[in-house]
C-alpha cells in the first residue's frame, strides 16, 4: 500500500513487485512525483537509524484499493510513512476486527507524533523495535519499558540485542533467543 513517484526508482520497484507476485493494486504512481526513500543504518549492537523522505507517498489517493486489499489480508505491517497515511490505514484496519497489525518502529517524530504512537501501540499486536526506538517512544509517550509498551496493547514486543540475539516479550515474561553465528 502506498504511492510511488513516476521516476525510475518507482517504476522499477513496481515492476519488481509485479514480477514477484506481489499484489500491487493498492500501489499508485504520482505523475511527476519522486518515490519515497528510506535508508536504514545499522550498528553491531543492534540499533539502527532510519532516514526517511516521503516523496510522493504524502499525496492523497483513492482509498478504495487500499481498503480492498486490507479486506483480503490477515496482517498489516506498518513501518514509516507520512502520519496522515498511517492514520488512514489504522482507521481502515480498525473497521476489520480480523486484521492484525504489526509495527516495525522507526524513530521519526514527523511520521510518528505522540498521539499516533499511542494509537499504534493500542492497535498493534506485534511490535519490532530497537533500544533507540524504545527510547524514542518513551520520550514521546512516557512509556519507556517493554512492560509499559505491553500494557498499552500489543501481545508481543521483539527487541534486537546485537550479538546477544533478540528478546521476545509478552505479558507472561521475556525470553532471549540467541543470535545465529554469522558465516563468512
Amino acid at each position: 500500500i502506498g504511492t510511488l513517484g513516476d521516476d525510475e526508482e518507482g517504476r522499477s520497484y513496481l515492476q519488481w513487485l509485479r514480477e514477484n507476485g506481489v499484489d500491487s493494486t493498492a500501489v499508485s504512481m504520482q505523475e511527476g512525483g519522486s518515490s519515497p526513500i528510506s535508508n536504514l543504518y545499522y550498528d553491531p549492537v543492534g540499533t539502527s537509524v532510519c532516514y526517511y523522505w516521503p516523496g510522493a507517498s504524502g499525496q492523497s489517493v483513492d482509498a478504495g484499493p487500499q481498503s480492498d486489499i486490507l479486506r483480503r489480508t490477515e496482517w498489516l505491517v506498518l513501518a514509516v510513512a507520512p502520519a496522515e497515511l498511517t492514520l488512514r490505514l489504522l482507521e481502515m484496519a480498525e473497521q476489520q476486527s480480523a486484521l492484525r497489525i504489526a509495527w516495525s518502529v522507526k524513530a521519526d517524530a514527523h511520521a510518528h507524533p505522540p498521539e499516533l504512537i499511542m494509537r499504534m501501540l493500542a492497535a498493534s499486536r506485534l511490535i519490532f523495535l530497537n533500544r533507540d526506538e524504545l527510547h524514542f517512544i518513551g520520550e514521546a509517550t512516557g512509556r519507556s519499558t517493554l512492560e509499559e509498551l505491553l500494557a498499552a496493547g500489543p501481545e508481543m514486543v521483539i527487541l534486537p540485542l546485537g550479538e546477544q540475539g533478540r528478546s521476545i516479550s509478552t505479558r507472561s515474561g521475556t525470553i532471549l533467543v540467541p543470535a545465529a553465528p554469522v558465516r563468512q
